[in-house]
Order: structure tokens, then C-alpha cells, then sequence
């Protein structure tokens, strides 16, 4: 566990990472990992809520893949609180509907091993686009249809889920079979940079869900770096 901003925790689950948002009426958790994680992330919601002395008002889903929703129920089951997803991804996340495929080959063997991995739906699924939290619901589709980012106001953090990673020199796109639209995926990365240049984001740091690398203090470098990203595809 680790403090990566003022409020803003991180821990490593498996290959993907969740978040604890810090905020004046609660603890708010991003993502639960795997099925067989919910251990380790409710040890992790316990030690924030001890040293901040808050409880855990929400759990909010940033989209509806194995290694972000398949400790949703053991959340459900600890701590009884509401988990929030986009209301496109909904009824993926609670097995309404099967997983759809990524893109290619590779994508439609990835939607089997979906369908065929052990995954327990949580009981209640609620639109995230619907309440109001003290930080911003950012919806960018592509990587799923209801995938979405955090914005948080107060230190200026996108917490941006799969949108891209971080690499030494430059942003990184996810296999293009994780990916049920590429050419979605790419126009919500251009979407989030319109977004930073009309000043409807104020950001200084980017946090992604994989890997331990993020940009801080970026003002001067990110819409450098998505512009990079965007040529590089031909967007």
C-alpha cells in the first residue's frame, strides 16, 4: 500500500492495481481485482479507514474485466455498500449478459476465458452516471463500453483505469484484444485531451491501473505525451 497522492492510495492486486480516494465524507475504493483477492483488499480498506478514521462509503467499478469486478461480492459482502458502475457495463458486471469480444482472433478467445472463469456477481449494481461523488465520473469507452476514469478535483488526478499506461518515454495502448472498439478506445484518449485543452479538466497527474508507473506534476508534459500517442496510431 502506498500513499501516491494527498488522499489517494494505491495497491497492487494481481497485474492491475486498486485505488482508495481519501474524501471528506468517506473512503471511496476503485476496482477489487480478482476473484481471489478480496482478502488482500479488504485488508487494505481496513488500514486506510483506521489510519484516517473514515469508513468506506462506496466501491466503484471502473469497467467490467476479470481483474477489476471479480472481488465485487466479497466487497459486497464485507463492508454492505453500494458499488457503482457505468450503466453500459452493468449488466456484464452482474452476468446479465456474457462478456463481449475484444477485436480480432485473440479478442474472441479472450471473451471465452471470460465465460469460462470462476466469477461471483454481486447482488446490486448501481449507474455511477447518476450520483453525484466528490470527484468526477469521465466517460471514455473503447477499451469496454462503459469504461470510465476518475477525475479528482481537489489534486487534479485522472485516475485513467485502462486507458493507457505509462513507459519511460511515452503512453502506452492495452493489447488491442483487451479492446472491444480501438477506434473508440482511441477517439476517448483524444476525447480526454479536448477535455484538459478546454480547461473542462484541471490535471496534474495520471494514474493508470497497471504497472507502478504514473505522471506527476505534469502539466507542461501529458497533452505532449497524448498528442504522441495519438500520431503514433493515426488518430
Amino acid at each position: 500500500m502506498e500513499e501516491l497522492i494527498d488522499g489517494i492510495y494505491r495497491e497492487k492486486i494481481g497485474m492491475s492495481n486498486c485505488f482508495i480516494l481519501d474524501k471528506a465524507d468517506g473512503l471511496y475504493l476503485l476496482d477489487t481485482g480478482y476473484d481471489g483477492s478480496g482478502k488482500k483488499v479488504t485488508s487494505f480498506v481496513k488500514e486506510i479507514a483506521k489510519n484516517t478514521d473514515k469508513g468506506l462509503k462506496a466501491v466503484l467499478v471502473s469497467h467490467h474485466h476479470l481483474d477489476h469486478a471479480s472481488g465485487l461480492w466479497k466487497l459486497e459482502k464485507e463492508f454492505n455498500v453500494p458499488i457503482f458502475a457505468h450503466s453500459h457495463d452493468i449488466s456484464v458486471i452482474l452476468r446479465e449478459t456474457t462478456p463481449p469480444p475484444g477485436e480480432g482472433i485473440m479478442g474472441h478467445l479472450f471473451s471465452w476465458f471470460l465465460k469460462l472463469s470462476r466469477y461471483h456477481p454481486p447482488k446490486i449494481v448501481l449507474a455511477a452516471e447518476d450520483q453525484v461523488f466528490p470527484f468526477s465520473i469521465v466517460h471514455l469507452p473503447g477499451h469496454t463500453d462503459g469504461h470510465v476514469a476518475i477525475h479528482d478535483r481537489e489534486t487534479k488526478t485522472v485516475l485513467c483505469a485502462d486507458l493507457f499506461t505509462v513507459g519511460k518515454d511515452r503512453l502506452k495502448l492495452p493489447p488491442r484484444f483487451f479492446n472491444q472498439s480501438m477506434k473508440q478506445h482511441l477517439r476517448s484518449i483524444r476525447q480526454l485531451k479536448e477535455m484538459i485543452e478546454k480547461k473542462e479538466l484541471n490535471v496534474k497527474n495520471v494514474v493508470p491501473s497497471h504497472g507502478r508507473a504514473y505522471l506527476k506534476d505534469a502539466e507542461s508534459r501529458l497533452l505532449e505525451k497524448i498528442a504522441d500517442l495519438l500520431e503514433r496510431h493515426g488518430v
